[in-house]
């Protein structure tokens, strides 16, 4: 049996007695259409012995009277009562009194207990006023909307410093310091004096290509000091850097690079880069080198403009293509000086830095050491995929600072438990929510777990918390020079406990998206909800997110008023994906969601039409997509129907597309991999031996497959780096091997990876020795790269 919480409504004296059934109804009705952001209601009841649901449309009266005689009616009609959709609350009247109940597993119990009260004073003011205008009491007038005395502070705190600049603070340490350890990959080191020759010297190379204020340069180099030394050099030069993953489709490079007017690349050897179009120079080539080597080594005059650009980073779009965020470097070092307030960062630390440059949380990993005399520790490609390696990578240098997304701390967690806690560990979680669960497996590792919260366009963090105990996340207040709003349907702050929109304002909101000129007046609106003693008029962004705040400020964000979701930390409009879906010849209609199957494993599913109700094989998908979609975009799992489920109004029903429950029960019915538009059947082989048939039945397991083939490719088939990590766990149960995840890169295919294990019995470990890069991983890096 469901949990639930039941609390009592603690209704004032009215003035002609208690407030009645109706009253109780009626304010609820008022409460529940705010959170929902709806104007029709549908409310379950239970009423004595009988229960049911109850429709309230509020859009349709006037005054607080309307609304009243309705809910009567409603109560007195038993037809009304009926079976309806899964509310998580539900309405409790008798003689006893009214009460609010709701599953425990769904709400906040602050949020439950401040919704109770909510709903208690909106009938006290239904009782006392019920002739006021509807659209005052949904106004919720006369309750304290505006935001806490905390958030206030916080808006004005830092109005008058001067934001930190990142290319002086680096120059100011090789200046006092200049034997100061500033970077470190595998065995290379780089000093801070060194540091700021190197990337001085790059930054005059790119000035003498035109390099200059708000001038994109792309940084589409792998992870290591060349990376690092490039985005220094492209602020020195005055710039602004565009990070690009090099494991992109070459048609996502080159849209990024047209789109952006990109002056010149930074690119790594072999990273596929239109020639002719633009000068190319490649750090670590003999020509590259010669380049850099040939520049002059005095620095650069420093620009003054702290509100030109200082990154352009691409996010998914609903239209179907990726759209720029621009933001300044005044916003960064803004945000940098307000996370130092929040992260212990001392010269001397050592910081990880493993994500991907083109998620901008690696800004407060390169950049926040940086500029407090730290150092970076650069975890590479392989490292990043394997949580083992990663620990041991985190213990030898005695990092102090570790972000990642939820998603990729599960299996990091995991891997850190063995050690036991580290005291000085500070644990950084952003870009998903973060479970409570996962909370407890952090705080049992790490001396201390912060939570972080933002989107790109206001600048990698907008609140900061930091997180004590399991039972009591949120994302916490706003960080200093940040302002928040939490409103209706119709732009109205909302009271404690309410859902709503949240619109973020401040210093750090960014300068809108790059050649968007429509969007960004969409998204980026003036605030006309700031204090009036406010110095200066401001813009807001609004998020999409929805949220709701207590009275001590904290916040909790808690989904979304549109399709966007998030997959292990990338937003991902469901839109793009569908625009490209939707060109392929079989498939007459597409949808794509994000489905949770478990801890930490949220996937993308594409549910398609095809002609003639064909079934569409995964890797016929997943090929289609990678073409012009980063790995992140690409669905790992797809469900044909026979139609899209709509509703009565023709739209789409959402609730009415099938669960993770009925994905994983209808899975085998799907195609293999032979079956599907464009594939066939010959030439195909079953596992034969039982190292074979083993890795079969665990890659089965893991990637919902069936009837593998001995040269399926585990990535094609919709593997990434958090699978793999997966099945190596699983390898090494069932041959009693050491399996580095590296060995799934290096043996993708089944025949490949059981010969691999096959030969390994005699060394009891798997041989990883001259694995390459794969780009076919993408961006789904253990460590926050995805």
């Amino acid at each position: 049996m469901t949990a639930r919480t039941t609390v009592p409504v603690p209704l004032p004296p009215a003035p002609g007695g208690a407030a009645d059934d109706a009253t109780v109804l009626a304010a609820w009705a008022i409460v529940r259409a705010a959170a929902l952001r709806t104007g029709t209601v549908t409310v379950p009841l239970s009423v004595g012995d009988r229960t049911g649901v109850v429709t309230v449309d509020l859009d349709a009266l006037t005054t607080g009277a309307d609304l009243l005689a309705a809910c009567a009616k409603r109560l007195s009609d038993p037809d009304t009562a009926q079976d309806g959709p899964l509310d998580p609350f539900t309405v409790l009247l008798g003689p006893a009194g009214a009460a609010l109940s709701w599953r425990t597993s769904s709400v906040d119990p602050v949020q439950g207990e401040l919704l109770a009260a909510l709903l208690a004073r909106t009938a006290g003011r239904l009782d006392a006023e019920p002739s006021a205008p509807l659209d005052t009491l949904r106004a919720f007038t006369g309750e304290r909307t505006a935001p806490p005395d905390e958030w206030r502070r916080a808006a004005g705190r830092g109005a008058t410093d001067v934001p930190l600049d990142r290319r002086r603070a680096v120059r100011a340490w090789a200046r006092r310091e200049p034997g100061r350890l500033a970077l470190v990959h595998g065995s290379r080191r780089m000093t801070y004096a060194e540091l700021d020759e190197r990337s001085d010297r790059l930054a005059n190379l790119l000035l003498a290509h035109g390099v200059g204020p708000d001038v994109p340069v792309a940084v589409c180099l792998p992870a290591g000091i060349d990376l690092v030394v490039g985005l220094l050099a492209v602020l020195k030069a005055g710039g602004c850097y565009l990070p690009v993953d090099p494991g992109y489709p070459a048609a996502r490079i080159a849209y990024l690079l047209d789109d952006a007017a990109v002056r010149v690349v930074l690119a790594g050897d072999g990273v596929p880069v239109p020639d002719g179009e633009r000068p190319v120079i490649r750090p670590g080539t003999t020509e590259g080198e010669a380049l850099i080597s040939g520049s002059p080594a005095a620095a650069p005059a420093d620009p003054e403009d702290p509100q030109r650009l200082g990154y352009l980073l691409y996010t998914s779009g609903s239209t179907g293509e990726p759209k720029g965020v621009a933001v300044t470097e005044d916003a960064v070092g803004r945000l940098l000086k307000a996370a130092g307030r929040h992260l212990s960062v001392e010269p001397g630390d050592a910081v990880l830095f493993s994500s991907s440059p083109a998620f901008d949380i690696s800004t407060v990993e390169i950049f926040l050491p940086l500029v407090s005399g730290a150092h970076v520790v650069i975890a590479d490609r392989d490292q990043t995929r394997d949580p083992a390696e990663l620990v041991r990578l985190i213990d030898h240098h005695e990092v102090r600072l570790v972000q990642a997304t939820p998603s990729a701390w599960w299996q990091l967690a995991e891997a850190l438990a063995a050690g036991g806690r580290r005291d000085r560990l500070q644990a950084v979680t952003a870009g998903e929510p973060l479970a409570p669960d996962l909370c407890g497996r952090l705080l049992a590792v790490a001396g201390s777990v912060v939570n972080g919260y933002g989107p790109t366009e206001t600048t990698i963090y907008s609140t900061i918390a930091t997180v004590t105990a399991p039972d009591d996340v949120t994302v916490g207040t706003p960080v200093d020079g940040t302002s928040l709003y939490v409103v209706d349907a119709h732009d109205r702050p909302v009271p404690a406990g309410v859902p709503g929109e949240l619109l973020i304002g401040g210093r750090n909101v960014a300068r809108g998206y790059l050649n968007r000129p429509e969007l960004t007046a969409e998204r980026f609106v003036p605030d006309s909800w700031r204090d009036p003693a406010a110095p200066e008029p401001s813009v807001v962004y609004r998020t999409g997110d929805l949220a709701w705040w207590a009275p001590d400020g904290r916040l909790r964000v808690t989904g979304r008023i549109d399709t966007q979701v998030k997959v292990r930390g990338h937003r991902i409009e469901p839109g793009e994906v569908e625009a490209r879906l939707n060109v392929h010849p079989d498939i007459t209609a597409s949808v794509v969601r994000a489905r949770a199957f478990g801890p930490g494993d949220t996937r993308l599913v594409a549910y398609l039409v095809t002609e003639g109700e064909r079934p569409f094989a995964l890797t016929a998908l997943r090929d289609w997509c990678a073409l012009t979609l980063p790995d992140h975009l690409v669905p790992t799992a797809c469900l044909t129907l026979p139609r899209l489920p709509l509703t009565g109004s023709g739209k789409l029903d959402d609730a009415a597309l099938p669960g993770p429950a009925e994905i994983l029960a209808r899975r085998s019915e799907g195609p293999g991999r032979s079956e599907g538009p464009g594939q066939g059947d010959a030439g195909r082989t079953a596992p034969r031996t039982p190292a074979e048939r083993a890795v079969a039945r665990i890659w089965q397991k893991a990637l919902w497959a069936d009837d593998l083939d001995v040269d399926d490719d585990f990535f094609a088939l919709g593997g990434d780096s958090l699978l793999a990590t997966q099945v190596t766990r699983e390898l090494q149960r069932e041959f009693l091997l050491e399996v580095p995840i590296q060995a799934i890169f290096r043996f993708p295919t089944v025949a490949e990876l059981a010969a691999a294990v096959a030969s390994a019995r005699t060394t009891g470990r798997v041989d990883v020795s001259g694995a390459a890069e794969s780009l076919t991983a993408g961006a789904g890096e253990v460590a926050g790269r995805g």
